[in-house]
């Protein structure tokens, strides 16, 4: 079973979980063990949407619309999520 630790308020918050494989490969997803991505909490999700888009970045996974907050992913193009 993984492990997961969430800290944070209402200004950030940060989630470190277990990778599940034993080895130094870093990838982008949650077995790996190295960073999958950083969250910024914004006032209008939109707007930077909009500009992230309009300035070459592309969204990594689709767009989560939940009770309390909407999940939008980006990558930049050396694979940054």
């Amino acid at each position: 079973m993984r492990e997961w630790v969430h800290l944070g308020d209402e200004d950030s918050y940060i989630a470190i979980n277990q990778a599940t494989e034993n080895h130094l490969k870093v990838e982008k997803n949650y077995d790996k063990i190295g960073i999958n991505h950083l969250g910024f909490v914004v006032q209008n999700v939109e707007e930077i949407a909009s500009k992230l888009l309009k300035n070459g970045y592309k969204r990594s996974y689709p767009k989560q619309v939940e009770q309390f907050r909407i999940r939008d992913y980006f990558i930049d193009a050396d694979g940054n999520e």
